[in-house]
């Protein structure tokens, strides 16, 4: 059915509808005992995809409506076809809600058989009732800055030529941008996510000769460098928990892509050469996508924070000069995210 285009609005109703889709998923594949929330997040999906469809076709419904009612007031509008797989959701919302309000988990065989029933119906009724092919619904319509946008767009890109560590190591890259900005320096002084300057690893060091004559060089101990190396990471961990940022989530998106580096001028480069040939599916490319969205649209909670301490500056600058902070340099380049290191030569 060919009905009216999508506005901006449902256009991100759409996109929400698919994370919660793409949540479920990712819930599915945990261990036994987590795998039922998906069966939450499944029916969520569905059940705002048909007060979409029903919004976007003009149908009234009643307040609290039951789901199945929209099986019956859509398929009106949508004659002489109907909206697909009315008894496979009716099982699901059976399913929802003996576990929300009984507490009776799903067999482990029954969330595999959801997660296709759903996938099927999002995928038919999407375009029956919207005119729009689910799988090209892009995520990152939730995300409201640009850069991150620029880094999933380019990730994506990889992921479609089938260069998986690149795409990975742009989603790294991506997260620590994110990061980056909301902890760096602003004019208003000190971010409340900084957690003090990011202190380099030890390295060796001149020594004066006994003789006065002279230096040698020390190498740092082990102690050392362990101590140094465990507050950046005490200190990345806080940054990013702070921010909302599942932490657990970043450490399995940084195992998987490959270990990026940085140039002296802010380039990025990342050593394809590390990555076992075969080791990264798409499942994890999608893994990582959606972890980055997430981080983008939990860590824009703090925009009010910092735009605020921006304006209460911007005040101050109007009777008081001059300003009393500068921003750091060597912010990061804009676009080519991240680039591949070159083979060292024989």
């Amino acid at each position: 059915m060919n009905g009216p285009p999508l506005d901006s609005h449902s256009i991100q109703r759409l996109a929400f509808i698919r994370h919660l889709y793409e949540q479920g998923v990712e819930q599915a594949s945990r261990p036994e005992a987590l795998s039922a929330t998906a069966i939450l997040s499944f029916h969520d999906a569905v059940e705002l995809f048909v007060k979409l469809a029903a919004d976007h076709l003009g149908v009234n419904m009643k307040t609290k409506a039951a789901l199945a009612e929209y099986w019956t007031e859509l398929d009106r509008v949508l004659a002489p076809d109907v909206l697909p797989s009315k008894n496979a959701m009716g099982r699901l919302n059976t399913m929802r809600n003996s576990l929300k309000h009984d507490g009776t988990h799903p067999s482990p065989r029954a969330i595999p058989q959801v997660q296709a029933d759903v996938t099927t119906f999002l995928t038919d009724a999407c375009s029956l009732a919207l005119d729009v092919d689910f799988a090209s619904v892009d995520l990152s319509d939730l995300v409201q800055r640009p850069e991150t946008v620029a880094h999933l767009a380019e990730a994506g890109g990889y992921a479609d030529a089938g260069d998986l560590p690149a795409a990975m190591a742009t989603l790294l890259a991506a997260v620590e941008e994110l990061v980056w900005h909301y902890t760096r320096w602003r004019p208003a002084g000190q971010s409340p996510f900084w957690f003090g300057p990011t202190l380099p690893l030890p390295g060796p060091a001149r020594v004066p000769r006994s003789t006065g004559r002279g230096y040698d060089m020390v190498q740092p101990t082990h102690r050392e460098y362990g101590q140094a190396q465990a507050t950046l990471e005490l200190q990345n961990a806080m940054r990013l928990m702070s921010l909302g940022i599942d932490y657990r989530r970043f450490a399995r998106l940084r195992f998987l892509a490959p270990r990026l580096e940085r140039g002296t001028e802010g380039q990025i480069y990342f050593d394809a050469g590390r990555v076992v040939p075969g080791q990264l599916n798409f499942q994890d490319y999608q893994f990582g996508r959606l972890f980055v969205i997430e981080a983008a649209i939990q860590a824009a909670q703090s925009d009010a924070l910092l735009m605020r301490m921006d304006a209460d500056e911007q005040g101050e600058r109007e009777t008081w000069s001059p300003p009393r902070w500068q921003y750091l340099k060597g912010e990061p380049s804009p676009g080519g995210f991240v680039r591949r290191l070159a083979p060292e030569s024989e």
